[in-house]
């Protein structure tokens, strides 16, 4: 059973902005996890999430967490954040490939009693970043 709490989003660019302003939009409380302060006060001031951190450390509250980050990102940031989730939580990906990404994250995951489900959303835009994120880009998408 997955553990209850905010949901995570590491990356909210397109597709992790999407995801985050969807759960906001159902009253889900969200945090948005980056690298650049500047950008995540931006995204927290276009209401994409409830809250804003660089502190991965904070993954601990999340009942699910989204990797949201370019692909080649994706496993170096997974492996860094699974040591703060909570055991029970669900990690996930948006990334385009999984052989390599699965391949890497289920162990680590599995140790720690992180449930890690690779996927991929089968909707996208030719725009990038935070700005061009709907709640609605997965609408009546596969």
């Amino acid at each position: 059973m997955m553990k209850k709490g905010k949901i995570g989003v590491v990356g909210a660019g397109l597709i992790g902005g999407s995801i985050a302003a969807h759960a906001v939009k159902k009253k889900k409380e969200v945090i948005c996890f980056g690298r650049n302060p500047l950008r995540l006060k931006k995204a927290l001031r276009s209401g994409i999430c409830t809250e804003v951190t660089t502190d991965l450390a904070r993954a601990g509250e999340c009942g699910i967490i989204f990797l949201s980050t370019p692909v080649d990102t994706i496993i170096g940031l997974g492996k860094k954040i699974i040591p703060f989730m909570s055991k029970g939580a669900v990690l996930t990906d948006v990334g385009s490939v999984k052989a390599e990404i699965c391949a890497s994250l289920f162990p680590e995951a599995k140790k720690r009693d992180i449930l890690f489900c690779g996927a991929h959303p089968m909707a996208g835009s030719e725009k990038t970043g935070f700005e061009n994120a709907s709640a609605d880009l997965f609408r009546d998408t596969v």
